[in-house]
């Protein structure tokens, strides 16, 4: 049989030939055809031919979609074609025999013509090159079928074959048939451009038959149109030949023969460095490192060769620094330089094995087939042999890890290897001595640059807030903003808002940044890559990450959400940092940028019965909070809260424990944003007893830090699971929601929902909540200046709490009744409530108490004229309010402190703490400091109306 990619998609046998129309069953003969005599695997089978739309039953689908081409195959093509699809435990497989495939057959063929042309064989490199060449029977390979996979599959054969093109025109100059080249030229530069080495093969042909004028006018040509299109000057190859010519080197002319029919050439230096990148931009810091650290090597004696390693993750744009120094050092390294795509991350999904890059090599540096040894350490040996007294680059580009890339590295400290990888390759940096390098997202002006320069100078929207945004949305990759920009281009009649709008209104912006005829340049695509390569457990981690609430995580966060040990996660997340698919922003806290996130949450919705996601979010919430409980009783005595709940935890599964105030505070800080989302996710998917929980056990930390925004709304949103856990769950969800309202000083409300709160707890006998209600029912009135009231409400809960045995209650109502006494005049009996409400709180370790007592003590010393007393309340509460990072109260107190150096006489100490209370209450949220500074200001305007 013979199958044919090269062009339309053709089958031959001893039945006939078939051209299998476009269909789901000619891309798996296509998938199968290019890893041909390889199993390939049901899920790389349904995302080739299905796509993002893989059909419910996957298996099925396949194995019907197989059975038709068994069928195909031998009803019209030959009787045995049903046996060539073998199935295999991974998968399908095509057994194809040599000789078969064109592609195959054509791939080398191509290698022999370059090995002969490399070796000085002319002739023969133009019998074989042609004999490849005849092999394409279309303009593409695969031609009429669509999808990314067969794109992947196009684009490199179609790439080899232009390549290849270029190759027999150098092997024709060789043998001296210029005047048939310089014709053939003309036509290929003109369909493609920006192939520099085709402007060179047709300048040299010019030369050669006499027309050196023509010559040079090609390369002017060949400057406008890279210019003009590109903006950017030509390489240094196509400069060198242009002056050569200018200067008639005779040289240019030497074909001449010893034997009839053999040419004898001079082997030039390797230039393998794909082309400069174009529209490259920023990475100047990254570039002059590199500089340095080479110029430093020039004169080092012995030695291994200088390493670099460039990682980074997906669509950085570590291929782009490589080339683009490579070629901006090329001319301190007069040996050459070599190239080789290693392909670690990418579509083949196979890694160049070192001992086919060691055969590329060695033939790029004009070593003949039949000299290069068949082992791989012989191959090394000689690999490092030719190179010991050249100056040359290596660039290894994609690597999958260190053991590929060792055997390919000189020995001579001459050389400069580059290696680019997504892998941080920790191994070449200890034992190899590599320098590694980390390539990260642009720099907003570098990304901004970037985009401008692709769309072009004729766009003038490319500005503003939108364009900003757009830089947001891509995270400042490369890649992504290079595939933004060029959709840019292609919406002639689009603004940059338009597209903003779409990539910011899709569910996933990977669905727009992508280019339909390039699936190589998707974003989507390139994660994809990375992914493949993770273990299984990796894999499940990254798509929980995606799933995750917050923006940052902890190593435990990330245990409970995976369901595994700290230990076990810690190693999973550097898995995934090591494969720069996941960012430590802080020491053990991670985070993925946002592109990565749409990503892994598709997966996650893609592999939902492997992820878990349901479980894991509803165990990453009893785990926070859990965890925010024993942070609540660090900060509050145990004797304040309400009982908890209980939560079950799934084995294994163990809340972070605190050993101090400053531990448990700082833990809630990190943590706030995340256990605000958290608390969302229960209350809109109904998790009704963590939904109600999980607000109860932050409203101490919201408290102590001033964050009654946040307090109010947790609360707000869960009240619905409360009532639905019931009266007992609803009650002190309503007491605490009504305190959250005091704090905000909406005075009118903290009543409503305290009243709400004594009916439910005078129904249900609670007598946690019908004290507390009490309570801060008198300080919502006392607030509002009804201070008779208040102090009804406040008698009544000292006596509830004394007759319940809760001296957190008698004590905090007895400093509150001790406030309203104040505030009538009678401040020796204030002061004597104070003094013991005082002791019980710090028998409880009630900071956030003792230091409302000590400041309500200060201000009744102060009514007393006993400023020197006031002052040493103040300071004491200052103190307690400064170690729980309590702002709210301290500008209130700092204030205070002004006023009493004011009534001291002291002017300048007094200015200081007004100025220092007002620069407090600024980084504040809004209705505190708003509150502060009208309070402040009602301050100043009495002193001044008192003169």
């Amino acid at each position: 049989m013979e199958f044919g990619l090269l062009g339309s998609l053709q089958v031959r046998g001893t039945l006939g030939g078939i051209s299998p129309r476009p269909s789901r069953q000619s891309v798996l003969l296509v998938t199968l055809l290019s890893r041909a005599n390889s199993p390939v695997s049901i899920g790389e089978l349904v995302e080739a031919a299905w796509g993002e739309h893989p059909p419910a039953a996957e298996n099925a689908a396949v194995h019907t979609t197989i059975s038709r081409l068994r069928q195909m195959l031998s009803v019209s093509v030959d009787p045995a074609g049903y046996d060539r699809i073998v199935t295999d435990t991974m998968g399908y497989s095509i057994r194809v025999l040599d000789g078969e495939l064109d592609a195959s057959v054509f791939r080398g063929l191509v290698a022999e013509g370059r090995a002969a042309l490399d070796g000085g064989r002319g002739a023969e490199a133009v019998v074989t090159l042609e004999r490849a060449l005849d092999l394409w029977r279309g303009s593409t390979a695969a031609s009429g079928m669509s999808g990314w996979f067969v794109e992947s599959l196009r684009g490199p054969l179609d790439d080899l074959r232009l390549s290849a093109t270029e190759d027999l025109a150098r092997a024709r100059l060789m043998i001296g048939q210029a005047d048939a080249v310089a014709e053939e030229l003309r036509g290929l530069v003109t369909r493609h451009p920006f192939r520099e080495r085709l402007w060179e093969h047709l300048m040299l042909a010019l030369y050669r038959t006499g027309r050196q004028s023509d010559a040079l006018d090609t390369f002017r040509e060949a400057r406008r149109t890279l210019i003009d299109q590109l903006g950017i000057e030509p390489g240094p190859e196509l400069c060198g030949l242009y002056r050569r010519i200018l200067d008639n080197d005779p040289a240019l002319l030497d074909v001449a023969t010893t034997d009839p029919g053999a040419v004898v050439v001079t082997r030039a230096e390797p230039r393998q460095l794909p082309a400069d990148v174009v529209n490259f931009v920023g990475r100047e810091q990254e570039l002059q490192r590199l500089d340095a650290l080479t110029a430093g090597r020039d004169a080092a004696d012995g030695g291994g060769p200088m390493v670099f390693v460039v990682d980074g993750g997906a669509g950085i744009g570590k291929t782009a620094l490589a080339v683009r120094w490579a070629h901006r050092a090329r001319g301190r390294f007069d040996g050459g330089d070599l190239y080789v795509n290693l392909h670690g991350f990418d579509a083949t999904g196979s890694p160049t094995d070192p001992f086919e890059a060691l055969d590329q090599l060695l033939r790029a540096l004009h070593i003949t087939p039949s000299e290069i040894p068949r082992g791989l350490e012989e191959r090394a040996a000689l690999y490092r042999t030719v190179l010991s007294d050249r100056r040359l680059i290596v660039v290894l580009d994609n690597a999958a890890d260190a053991e590929q890339v060792r055997p390919l590295l000189p020995g001579s400290s001459s050389c400069a290897v580059i290696v680019t990888s997504r892998k941080r390759l920790s191994g070449l940096v200890a034992r190899e001595g590599a320098v590694r390098l980390t390539v990260g997202s642009l720099g907003s002006d570098d990304a901004a640059a970037l985009i401008r320069r692709i769309s072009g100078p004729g766009r003038s929207d490319v500005s503003g807030e939108a364009l900003d945004t757009l830089i947001g949305l891509c995270c400042r990759i490369p890649l992504a903003l290079r595939v933004a920009a060029e959709r840019l281009t292609l919406r002639q009649h689009g603004t940059l808002a338009d597209l903003v709008d779409e990539i910011g209104s899709r569910q996933s912006a990977l669905s727009t940044l992508t280019l339909p005829e390039d699936a190589t340049s998707s974003v989507r695509t390139v994660f994809s890559w990375s992914y493949s390569m993770l273990g299984p457990a990796s894999r499940r981690m990254f798509r929980l990450l995606g799933l995750f609430p917050g923006e940052h995580t902890s190593v435990p966060a990330a245990a409970a959400l995976a369901g595994v040990s700290v230990a076990d996660a810690l190693d999973l997340l550097e898995s995934l940092v090591s494969m720069h698919l996941l960012e430590e922003v802080a020491d053990r806290r991670y985070r993925l940028h946002d592109l990565l996130r749409d990503y892994a949450r598709e997966r996650a919705e893609l592999e939902a019965e492997d992820t878990g996601p349901d479980r894991a979010l509803t165990r990453l919430a009893g785990w926070y909070l859990c965890t925010a409980r024993n942070a609540t009783v660090v900060i509050l005595p145990p004797s304040r809260p309400r009982r908890a709940v209980p939560v079950q935890q799934e084995p294994g599964i163990e809340p972070v424990t605190f050993g101090s105030y400053r531990q448990a505070l700082d833990w809630f800080e990190a943590e706030r944003v995340t256990l605000i989302a958290v608390a969302d996710y229960c209350v809109r998917h109904e998790v009704h007893d963590l939904a109600s929980q999980l607000p109860a056990a932050l409203w101490g930390f919201f408290q102590v830090r001033g964050y009654t925004g946040d307090w109010i709304t947790t609360h707000e949103r869960a009240l619905a699971s409360a009532r639905a856990m019931g009266l007992a769950v609803e009650a002190p969800a309503l007491c605490n929601l009504g305190t959250a309202y005091l704090e905000a000083y909406q005075f009118d409300r903290a009543v409503e929902y305290h009243q709400r709160a004594l009916v439910l707890g005078n129904e249900l006998g609670d007598a946690w909540v019908v004290g507390v209600s009490t309570a801060n029912l008198g300080e919502g009135y006392r607030r509002a200046g009804r201070y008779e009231l208040a102090r009804t409400h406040f008698e009544q809960a000292v006596s509830l709490g004394e007759a319940n045995g809760n001296n957190w209650l008698y004590a905090f109502s007895l400093g509150s009744l001790a406030t309203v006494l104040s505030a009538l005049g009678e401040h020796d009996e204030a002061t004597g409530m104070y003094d013991r409400a005082l002791v019980i709180h710090r028998e409880h370790g009630d900071h956030y108490q003792e230091a409302r007592c000590l400041q309500g003590l200060g201000d009744a010393y102060r009514s007393s004229a006993k400023h020197r007393d006031a002052k040493d309340s103040y300071l004491r509460a200052l103190a307690l309010c400064r170690e729980m990072g309590n702002g709210l109260d301290t500008a209130r107190i700092t204030y205070s402190l002004g006023e009493i150096e004011l009534e001291l006489g002291q002017h300048a100490e007094a200015e200081a703490h007004f100025k220092a209370a007002d620069e407090i209450a600024g980084q504040l949220e809004d209705s505190h400091r708003a509150l502060l500074r009208a309070q402040f200001q009602e301050h100043r305007d009495q002193r001044d109306s008192q003169g």
